[in-house]
């Protein structure tokens, strides 16, 4: 379904505000996934591999966070 093209816009959805309350509610592991859709949602409207989740939570782990807030 990643590859199908044109990704509907409805799959890259989100609604803020729930995003945040289920994130605060799992102590933000729904955060981590909301960005990986994120990524995955603007690869395919891209239409090519710009974004990468592993290696954005790899540096962001690595920098304490650092990469992730200038990655924002």
């Amino acid at each position: 379904m990643l590859n199908q093209y044109p990704y509907p816009e409805y799959e890259g959805r989100r609604n803020i505000v729930i995003g945040i309350l289920v994130s605060l509610l799992t102590c933000g592991i729904y955060g981590l996934y909301w960005q990986y859709k994120q990524m995955v949602t603007l690869n395919a409207w891209l239409k090519r591999d710009e974004y990468s989740f592993w290696l954005w939570l790899l540096l962001s782990i690595i920098t304490c966070g650092i990469y992730g807030i200038y990655y924002e």
